[in-house]
């Protein structure tokens, strides 16, 4: 017989896994789509224009790496069910490049309102990481009460 807290942690890093890379995914498009976003309300020349794809690739690639590996600590949580280290820590690594963004832009009074919006890519994974807990938290009461 298998146990059932097995299959319930397998079930886990299925759910995990699936969220995961839906995230990557997620993240690395937005990552794009959002650093175009800006150039074209910034109303960048057709010169910038090639340059502005290939960094917002080349970032979007970066930050889907570091993405990757900080969010890589969910799949903790089917071994140990441990909350703070799968979800908030990550969570809290997040905070650091967030409140770094923010009081950048607020020292340089030059900043544009369109500067702000780099801050959702932080907001994201954190976003991210509070749905993937609810969800898995969910997921464990249901196994428990099979």
């Amino acid at each position: 017989m298998v146990d059932s807290r097995l299959l319930g942690a397998i079930k886990m890093t299925k759910l995990i896994k699936r969220y995961y890379l839906t995230q990557l995914i997620v993240g690395l498009v937005f990552t794009v789509l959002l650093i175009n976003l800006m150039g074209i309300l910034n109303q960048i020349d057709d010169y910038s224009k090639g340059r502005l794809l290939i960094m917002s690739i080349v970032g979007g690639l970066l930050y889907t790496l570091l993405n990757g590996l900080i969010n890589a600590l969910n799949f903790s949580y089917p071994k140990r069910q441990n909350n703070s280290i799968a979800f908030y820590l990550p969570i809290l690594i997040w905070t650091i490049p967030l409140i770094i963004a923010i009081s950048e832009m607020v020292e340089s009074r030059g900043t544009k309102i369109t500067d702000w919006l780099l801050i959702l890519i932080w907001v994201e994974p954190m976003i991210y990481n509070l749905i993937i807990k609810k969800s898995s938290c969910q997921q464990l009461s249901i196994n428990k009460l099979k």
